[in-house]
């Protein structure tokens, strides 16, 4: 799934888009829910970028964008077909898995997970320099 797949699926609501990375946003999230689950079966995962809030106070604005392009880049690529992909805060990607099990939403948290470990992130840094920011996440599942 590309960046285009899950963007095309956002509304064109400017307020229902992240605007850093485009992907559809917290209040699209929830929106989604209240139509999915009292209709269907699915799962959730949230990912929380360990120490992220820490990580973006030394980066400037650009170095932050590029980071969490990257980040969501890299995380769209293991969503696979019919996730939905979300920016869930600043440090909180969530992915929304129509019709999955828990079981199906633990090897996707995996999957999301290995995805942020397999190679550090370099971005620009606030005194222009290039820093190098290796990212972790810890993962919740839920399903409904």
């Amino acid at each position: 799934m590309t960046m285009a797949d899950t963007t095309s699926a956002t509304p064109s609501d400017p307020s229902m888009r992240d605007a850093s990375t485009e992907l559809p946003n917290r209040r699209a999230l929830l929106a989604a829910l209240r139509e999915r689950v009292p209709s269907g079966s699915g799962a959730l995962v949230l990912l929380d970028l360990d120490g992220f809030k820490k990580a973006s106070q030394s980066l400037r604005k650009e170095g932050l964008d590029g980071l969490l392009k990257t980040v969501a880049g890299r995380l769209l690529e293991k969503s696979g077909p019919g996730a939905l992909l979300h920016r869930y805060s600043l440090d909180a990607f969530a992915l929304l898995l129509p019709g999955a099990d828990r079981d199906a939403a633990a090897l996707a948290a995996d999957g999301l997970r290995s995805a942020l470990a397999q190679d550090a992130f370099i971005v620009a840094g606030a005194s222009g320099a290039s820093a190098i920011l290796p990212l972790t996440g810890t993962a919740a599942v839920a399903a409904f």
